[in-house]
């Protein structure tokens, strides 16, 4: 996997993509968000109900953004580039949000409609130019993102105390040695480096609609960058889905 020299959080790119972080996990913070919206994480801390949180931030992001809902479509949001992820993560979407993860958090994708094996790589170009399209990138998205990376992590520490430290997420694959760089560590414990970017959930049962080979990861809380039972005032789809953050995961295939 590539990393940036640059990125926008606490620790370096290649800490943060590796085993060694996931066994010592620290608290991951990008450069700034905290600091200046202190007051909307303050007020979705102390909120009663996972109700009561999701309007304070949908209310704080559609006022910051100027996004009226239902007032002009052609508005984007940041729930509409999840949803479209949700349906295809090779789509403009999908490379937005893995741009999103490259920017913050220093991590280079290693696929995107192809492998990428290099910043010069064609398929790497396509990339760039995807997720630069005015179809997504536009409203601030990134600064959408950022927001709504730490909304999932102060949700996490005020109603699922208990996705920490660790998250036991599944997923379902078509192969393993056709999807990953892997390191065996015994016939089905492997390392495997995952793209920037993944969609898991808790249900193996759900893993099984996608994929003849289950595999199981204990995802650190710090790399969960949205889960669809945190924002309960819209609809996502009921598979209990979570988008984290990729890079080298010890991996189990169930």
């Amino acid at each position: 996997m590539v990393y940036s020299t640059f990125n926008m959080i606490n620790v370096s790119s290649a800490y943060f993509a590796s085993t060694d972080y996931n066994k010592n996990i620290d608290e991951i913070k990008i450069m700034g968000v905290y600091e200046y919206h202190r007051d909307l994480f303050n007020a979705i801390h102390m909120a009663n109900t996972l109700k009561e949180a999701n309007e304070i931030f949908d209310r704080y992001v559609y006022e910051l953004f100027e996004l009226k809902d239902g007032r002009n479509k052609k508005i984007g949001n940041l729930y509409k580039i999840l949803m479209g992820w949700m349906f295809d993560s090779n789509r403009y979407e999908g490379a937005l949000l893995k741009r999103w993860v490259e920017s913050r958090f220093g991590i280079v994708p290693n696929f995107h409609k192809n492998k990428i094996c290099s910043l010069e790589s064609e398929s790497y170009i396509e990339y760039l130019s995807e997720c630069m399209s005015s179809k997504v990138n536009k409203n601030a998205m990134f600064l959408q993102l950022d927001l709504l990376y730490h909304y999932t992590q102060t949700i996490i520490k005020r109603f699922y105390p208990h996705f920490i430290p660790y998250i036991t997420l599944y997923r379902g694959i078509d192969s393993l040695d056709e999807s990953f760089d892997l390191t065996k560590i015994d016939n089905k414990l492997f390392i495997a480096t995952h793209n920037n970017i993944n969609s898991f959930t808790l249900d193996s049962t759900i893993a099984e609609q996608f994929g003849s080979t289950i595999i199981k990861v204990d995802v650190p809380f710090t790399k969960v960058i949205f889960f669809s039972d945190a924002v309960p005032l819209h609809h996502f789809s009921g598979e209990q889905e979570f988008v984290v953050i990729g890079g080298d995961y010890i991996t189990n295939i169930v």
